[in-house]
């Protein structure tokens, strides 16, 4: 993803740019900043596939906002009558300025001589007396020559337009800044850093990697290198010798549109952070130690730091193994011998007297039969069948029995009827028992092993629970405003971001425990410790210090959504606060420091974006013709309104007079572009759209098939031929936008 304010690449998903410090949280998810990709020339009426073909609402002020466009070079500057605005489109490789934008009058200024076309290759002065552009632009390391033109003195032919024109700088790099219609900040491609009053040129420092302005002389830019350590500097343009060290070596840096207020962070040898804060009429001031920022709006940081106060683990955890286990060992093998035994078959001269308990088997081979007692089961053998019938199971784990009375008998019968008639002749049947060793009884050991294992483990976990050093770490959630600290909650266990404020528990709210036979890890009583959406959190809203509760409503509002999707997603928007799951929308509104119970607001809908009053969201999706098609609702206060039906998703600006300008279909070279008023009445404004922006009085500039046109009223003019870009002095910024 690219950085709205400054344009850098920075990883998807920052919450501040680490670069310029910009708070990219009201971007997140719904709005999407034109990349710094150039794209090559393009081929008017050369048909490009749909998902080709450039998109983009220009933003004339946001120099640093780069934006790649395909084009041939040439730009016209227009002041239509007695208007102020001025207008500028490209075409062909020549810089020229309409005088009479209803005539097409054009006024030559220069050749851009550029590859390609950025929206940062020219930007007006603050107060719009001067035009600051790009010749002879170098692509390959993003330089060319700049130039100022006053352009409301430039005339058709006239000799003396050389005057009014200025050649500042060659070699200079892509980004320059205006900080007022005479001085100009930029750096060459030497990364070396300049300021132009007006005349002069004046070098401020070399090796600079980025630099930042605030709309005064005040300049602040970073050196360094990554291996080297960073070190932030601070300067005054008309004063270059007051260059003063802000900071050094520091991890991340926040700079705010305020200069005397610059957050940064260093880290100790543990890798936690240190909050510091400085300007250029304030000393460094450290702020907070094991910090987590939440949230940086306007020179305000909402923070947390660890407050030196912790919960013991062990605390939490419901043991009633602990005595058991202080006498667990290890189990000894030899503790667990039981004796072996030989089993000898008897005969008719041995005496059964002899031995005081005699066995036999249904398994093993018996010398009666020659083998085994069961294997006599065909119907001549009646009675060895019942026998096996009878007793198999009795056997014991080496496959004998002990041979009582009734057994005695029922071999003797066998033998009346099978045997010989020797006297003793059932002793056959018969084996004596003698012990022969021992051996380790498996199954009573390993069952003795297993349950010292468990026991280990139990004891294991019990003593890291109890070190102090794995203790939970109790925080303070801060607010540093104006150069006051605010601790606005203690004892804080976690937090969750919401777009707008932060959602945290405290250690009262954890009354539960966990048993012991369910921690494997520490984080499994940490657990306890995290947002539960049942309980009656709290709420802290940016902008404020005094948190709101949770009702017990909302709670089971939140649960009940994050149980049935997974997960919940919250945006505050003054005392409202809008909650999403999977594709739900609610609504509910903080009352006395209270939030109250959630409304269904919509089903089947998804945020696109919002402003100051609500949401803006998307409603009955459907594909159609390759694209995309929704239906775009705005929500106030839970009551909910159709702003625009079957429009594209890919691109819509929402204006602060309620117009919404959208794409309404593809077309061969583009979009159709539509406009639609504060009523939802529409008019199609043109098709083959690649561009458009709307003007302070609310014309609207676009580029179709490849040609400038203005829209105001129902009435369409062209403006010039073979445009490829169009700027504009005053234009009306949007007051939220989406792209897809």
């Amino acid at each position: 993803m690219y950085c709205p304010k400054c344009g850098h690449q920075i990883p998807d998903g920052s919450r501040f740019c680490p670069v310029c410090g910009c708070d990219l949280s009201a971007y997140q998810s719904n709005v999407r900043r034109p990349n710094d990709k150039p794209v090559p020339p393009k081929h008017t009426h050369n048909p490009l596939p749909v998902r080709q073909i450039g998109i983009a609402v220009a933003a004339v002020a946001a120099v640093a906002v780069i934006v790649a466009v395909v084009f041939g070079v040439r730009a016209l500057f227009s002041v239509i009558g007695n208007s102020s605005n001025a207008y500028v489109y490209l075409s062909d490789g020549d810089y020229e300025l309409i005088t009479d934008l209803s005539k097409g009058d054009i006024i030559e200024i220069a050749s851009s001589r550029s590859e390609y076309t950025y929206s940062s290759l020219l930007s007006f002065s603050p107060d719009g007396k001067y035009v600051y552009y790009y010749t002879k632009y170098d692509s390959s390391n993003r330089t060319g020559t700049l130039c100022r033109a006053e352009y409301g003195k430039l005339k058709s032919d006239s000799s003396k337009n050389d005057d009014y024109i200025v050649t500042i700088a060659s070699n200079v790099a892509l980004g320059f800044q205006c900080i007022d219609d005479e001085t100009v900040i930029y750096k060459n491609g030497d990364d070396t850093l300049y300021y132009y009053d007006g005349s002069d040129v004046t070098q401020l420092a070399k090796s600079v990697n980025e630099f930042y302005t605030e709309g005064t002389e005040r300049v602040v830019y970073t050196t360094g290198t990554y291996d080297e350590g960073y070190t932030l500097y601070g300067v005054d343009v008309t004063d270059p010798d007051s260059k003063v060290k802000l900071a050094s070596n520091y991890a991340g840096l926040y700079i705010a549109e305020d200069f005397d207020n610059i957050y940064y962070t260093k880290t100790d040898s543990d890798y936690n952070a240190m909050l510091y804060v400085v300007g250029f009429d304030k000393d460094s001031e450290q702020i907070g130690k094991n910090v987590n920022i939440l949230e940086l709006d306007d020179g305000t940081v909402y923070f947390t730091a660890e407050s030196g106060e912790t919960l013991s683990l062990y605390d939490y955890v419901d043991d009633t193994y602990a005595s058991h286990d202080e006498g667990v060992t290890e189990p000894d093998k030899d503790d667990y011998l039981i004796p072996t035994y030989s089993y000898n078959q008897l005969s008719v001269s041995d005496n059964e007297d002899d031995y005081d308990e005699i066995y036999t088997s249904c398994s093993k081979t018996v010398y009666f039969f020659h083998t085994a007692i069961k294997n006599k089961t065909s119907s001549s053998y009646t009675l060895a069948q019942e026998f096996t019938e009878k007793y198999l199971d009795s056997e014991n784990s080496d496959g004998y029995f002990v041979v009582t009375e009734t057994i005695k008998k029922e071999l003797q019968e066998m033998c009346d009827e099978y045997g010989q008639g020797y006297d003793n002749e059932w002793l056959e049947f018969c084996f004596s028992k003698e012990e022969d060793g021992t051996e380790v009884d498996e199954d009573a050991y390993y069952a003795a092993y297993s349950a010292y294992e468990e026991a280990a483990d139990r004891i294991y976990i019990r003593e890291t629970l109890q070190n102090s050093e794995n203790d939970y770490a109790l925080k303070t959630l801060y607010c540093y405003a104006d150069g006051k600290l605010t601790a606005v909650a203690e004892n804080v266990l976690s937090t969750k971001y919401c777009n707008g404020a932060v959602l945290y528990n405290t250690a009262d709210m954890v009354t539960e425990t966990v048993s012991m036979t369910s921690v494997y890890s520490i984080s499994d009583v940490t657990a306890l410790f995290a947002i539960d959406y049942s309980a009656e959190n709290y709420l802290l809203c940016y902008g404020t210090t005094t948190p709101a509760q949770v009702s017990a409503s909302a709670a089971e509002d939140m649960d009940d959504a994050y149980y049935d999707s997974g997960y919940i997603s919250l945006l505050v928007i003054g005392s409202g606060v809008y909650m999403t799951s999977d594709e739900d929308i609610y609504f509910a509104e903080i009352s006395n420091n209270t939030l109250g119970e959630f409304t269904f607001v919509s089903d089947d809908a998804y945020v696109l974006m919002y402003d100051d009053s609500g949401i803006y969201y998307e409603c009955g999706g459907y594909s159609s013709n390759s694209g995309y098609y929704i239906d775009l609702y705005k929500c106030v206060g839970g009551e909910d309104e159709l702003v625009a039906r079957d429009i594209l998703e890919n691109e819509i600006c929402i204006y602060e007079d309620e117009t919404v300008l959208a794409y309404t279909d593809y077309t061969s070279y583009g979009y159709e572009l539509t406009i639609f008023d504060a009523k939802g009445e529409k008019a199609i404004i043109a098709d083959d759209v690649s561009f458009y922006l709307r003007c302070a009085d609310g014309t609207v500039l676009y580029i179709s098939d490849g040609d400038l046109y203005s829209y105001d009223d129902g009435e369409r003019t062209l403006v010039g031929r073979d445009a490829d870009w169009c700027w504009v002095l005053n234009t009306m910024e949007p007051s939220v936008t989406y792209s897809y």
